[in-house]
């Protein structure tokens, strides 16, 4: 199997949105507390049963909350 071709961890997990949000602010993600918080209540995020969150899917809304700043940012500058 190439490199490219591995499968994404999707069983490990952080023990808390706020774990997650730690991680998102690491790794260098712009996103509000209050929108991140927001969108886990509202299932744009899910959290599993025990309140865990899987890094794979916090990652992918990371990748779509990411290119979504950019793209503002860049419409605002083209004003």
């Amino acid at each position: 199997m190439a490199k490219g071709d591995a499968k994404p961890n999707t069983t490990e997990l952080f023990s808390s949105r706020g774990a997650a949000y730690e991680w998102l602010k690491q790794e260098g993600y712009k996103v509000a507390k209050g929108t991140f918080y927001g969108d886990c209540k509202n299932g744009k995020l899910p959290l599993n049963k025990d309140g865990t969150l899987s890094r794979h899917k916090v990652s992918l809304y990371a990748q779509t909350k990411d290119v979504a700043t950019e793209q503002v940012l860049s419409l605002s500058a083209q004003k």
